[in-house]
């Protein structure tokens, strides 16, 4: 005997016989539990619910634009799923039309859940070779940035090297400078003026040496003097 399955109706098919509390329940379903309890105060049933509009939703504290939107929006999908619910029950044809449609979507919803599982897989697959990839870029750059590190303390470490043989004096360029610093040195100590000790000495051995010759032009000329006053005679 063949046996019909009967089909349930899609959620909010049945809204206007809601109570306070299932109002409450599709609240809380839908995110928005923290307005339960204006709802609730307001004695907003199904009926109420399908007859709200959006103007209705700031008097009952849902005042945020994005609350607004979007409970609005889970408003208007129960209205229609109730108002097609009710269509299908007054007709009977459109009521087996509309079974046979949830039936098939049932169906694909099977095929839509293996195939999202399977994307989700796909997708999980995919982020973990992204992290992989990630982490693999940033050991590098860790990598990188240590061996800067290194090169940069070997360059320091070089630099303070050259710098204590340079005070020390043992750098070979140094040593040329300071070969050419001493002749340069040699020359200016050349040029320069002797001590005024040996200026003295100088002077004094001037002194006498111009004593001694006027001693002998004073001679000579007592001499020539001598001999002019022999010959007069």
């Amino acid at each position: 005997a063949y046996v019909s399955c009967p089909v349930m109706p899609p959620y909010g098919a049945k809204a206007k016989q809601w109570s306070v509390e299932e109002v409450q329940q599709f609240l809380a379903v839908s995110g928005f539990e923290q307005y339960k309890q204006t709802f609730g105060e307001n004695f907003i049933n199904g009926p109420r619910l399908l007859k709200m509009g959006c103007h209705t939703l700031p008097q009952l504290g849902v005042r945020r634009f994005d609350h607004i939107k979007k409970l609005w929006t889970k408003i208007k999908k129960i209205i229609k799923v109730s108002s097609q619910y009710e269509a299908e029950e007054s007709d009977p044809e459109r009521k087996a039309q509309g079974s046979a449609t949830r039936i098939q979507s049932l169906a694909r919803g099977n095929l839509d859940r293996r195939r999202v599982e399977q994307i989700k897989k796909e997708r999980a697959e995919r982020e973990r070779e992204v992290y992989l990839q990630m982490q693999r870029e940033q050991y590098l750059e860790r990598e990188q940035a240590a061996i800067k590190i290194q090169q940069r303390a070997r360059g320091m470490k070089e630099r303070a090297a050259v710098k204590k043989l340079q005070e020390e004096g043992q750098l070979p360029g140094q040593l040329r400078q300071s070969g050419k610093q001493s002749d340069e040195e040699a020359l200016e100590a050349a040029e320069e003026p002797p001590p005024a000790a040996e200026t003295e000495e100088g002077a004094a051995a001037a002194g006498e040496g111009e004593a001694q010759g006027d001693e002998a032009r004073a001679e000579g000329e007592a001499a020539a003097e001598g001999g002019e006053g022999t010959g007069a005679e």
